[in-house]
């Protein structure tokens, strides 16, 4: 079933490919802003019990009727600009959409809000390009920002391309190779229908001409390889000439490009011998409604026929495979019962055409992340913690100072120990070289640069004394974590620069959950599963 999973994929990324040969009405181009709704959609018109409740299982849904008609929406709204690489986008997946999903693979889970996403686009001038995401998620109070044009450093002087000079290459070496493509197909049988008074569209590929198709654009692609590489490597150059070069060196050589040409004409032969297809085996369809200003659009794909049959007849599982995997005639299951008969279709709907607009949230410091600073960050903190992995109930601790070992003991800032104990800042005080640190029916006393401490006023002798390093307070690790009632383990390897420090601190009951299991208690655990 797995196999068919990824031979389906094949199926979907070879149509999409010849989707973009079909003649579509000029109203679906001629538009640059419009408010949307895309629908992903499988409908089952035809499926035995017993199928069903195969796919579910391989799929994951507990609820198997989920796939009777399984379906999620996104809305938002879109304007782009010509044929420049500048647009604004926004996307919204609802809560209640979200929810089909993660209820039917889990009924018992529930989503926890909707996903909200923003873009802005613009490549029209790379010295100042605009790149910005921001998105909004239900389990994230702030809004959180990507501004990839500054994170990719492209504003930097030097790099300025020339986009009329881009187009220019693009026509001269790239659309010789398209139009390779389209006159090799142009024998193909397809239906097209367009009724230019109702505006209704319609765009059919026949199964016999997919399998056609495929064997064509392999044919084209690898008889035509050197000079569609050298059109694309000529392209990429007024781009990036080192990385045109690049590619240069790793293309592969006459006796690989035989191997992948054998290897993809044995994937449409298997294709070919599945016959998984409606005569109507890929549809596009669209129409328009002028009085409101609106444009549909469906494209659908459409399988048709016996499983058992397909994979028999194709290379993907041997007969012992297909008797153990579906044993017709040790369960009283018929071959009938391998009979499908499904669509899987993504639906548009534009509306307000040319009268969209994307309005974007008002950021601050208080109410957005900036992402790639927070990345920039961590990547700062994981350098600065580079030999020392503190983790407190298995989450790493990264200090903004490095902590260090003294007289055999580990010392660490205290705010930030303290904070992931769960100690609040409020619960420690500074005050003249003293901190105290107070907990449940605790209170901790350190003296700056001496060794003597204070457990609730009992004195204890610590082997190095807490420092002020870096304007931050150290403290020793072990002594405020075990205090506090947390479980410490500590663990070491490599020499000199290269030496790592394994400290895990758990709280007892963490330690209880995860880690304190009992001899017995394994035992017992492997009884019930054998």
């Amino acid at each position: 079933m797995k196999k068919f999973a990824s031979i389906l994929l094949v199926f979907l990324i070879s149509f999409s490919f010849l989707t973009a040969f079909a003649k579509t009405p000029d109203y679906l181009e001629g538009f640059d802003s419009a408010d949307f709704k895309i629908t992903y959609e499988i409908k089952v018109n035809k499926i035995s019990d017993f199928l069903f409740a195969e796919l579910a299982k391989e799929l994951g849904f507990e609820d198997k009727s989920a796939l009777d008609n399984l379906n999620l929406s996104f809305t938002g709204k879109v304007e782009a600009y010509g044929d420049l690489p500048k647009a604004k986008m926004y996307v919204k997946a609802p809560k209640e959409e979200l929810q089909k999903i993660i209820g039917a693979l889990n009924p018992t889970a529930e989503a926890i809000g909707d996903y909200e996403v923003w873009i802005d686009l613009d490549f029209t001038d790379l010295q100042n390009m605009v790149y910005k995401v921001i998105l909004k998620t239900p389990d994230e109070e702030k809004y959180i920002y990507l501004d990839f044009a500054q994170y990719l450093n492209v504003s930097q002087p030097g790099i300025n391309i020339d986009f009329s000079k881009l187009e220019q290459a693009a026509k001269e070496k790239l659309e010789p190779i398209v139009e390779g493509y389209k006159k090799a197909l142009e024998n193909v049988k397809t239906i097209e229908e367009y009724n230019e008074k109702t505006g209704d569209y319609k765009f059919v590929v026949p199964a016999s001409s997919i399998y056609e198709a495929l064997n064509i654009l392999v044919e084209y692609t690898f008889t035509n390889f050197d000079k569609i590489v050298g059109a694309y490597i000529d392209y990429m150059k007024e781009i990036d000439e080192e990385a045109a070069n690049s590619l240069k060196e790793v293309l592969p050589s006459n006796l690989e490009l035989l191997s992948y040409q054998a290897m993809a004409k044995m994937v449409v032969q298997t294709i070919k011998d599945m016959d998984i297809f409606a005569d109507d085996a890929l549809v596009i369809s669209a129409s328009q409604n002028k009085e409101k200003n609106e444009v549909y659009m469906k494209l659908a794909l459409n399988i048709q026929t016996n499983l058992y049959d397909a994979l028999g007849k194709s290379t993907l599982m041997s007969e012992q495979e297909l008797k153990e995997t579906f044993p017709i005639d040790g369960v009283n299951v018929k071959k009938e019962d391998f009979d499908i008969d499904l669509s899987v279709s993504i639906n548009y709907e534009f509306s307000n055409l040319n009268a969209a607009k994307v309005d974007f949230p008002v950021l601050t410091e208080q109410n957005s992340i900036d992402y790639i600073k927070k990345i920039a960050e961590e990547q700062r903190l994981y350098e600065i913690n580079q030999n020392f992995y503190i983790n407190v109930n298995d989450k790493r601790v990264l200090f903004d100072t490095a902590p260090y070992i003294d007289n055999g003991t580990t010392f660490v800032p205290i705010r930030k120990l303290m904070n992931a104990l769960g100690v609040a800042d409020d619960k420690i005080t500074y005050d003249n070289g003293v901190v105290q640190i107070y907990g449940d029916n605790l209170e901790i006393t350190l003296l700056i640069n001496s060794t003597k401490a204070y457990v609730n006023g009992q004195e204890v002798q610590l082997l190095s004394a807490p420092i002020i390093k870096d304007d931050r307070t150290y403290v020793p690790l072990r002594f405020i974590s075990e205090n506090l009632g947390f479980k410490v383990e500590f663990d070491s390897f490599g020499e000199g620069e290269y030496k790592f420090y394994f400290i895990n601190i758990y709280s007892e009951d963490y330690y209880n959950e995860y880690y304190n299991f009992e001899y017995d208690d394994i035992t017992d655990e492997v009884n019930d599963a054998a």
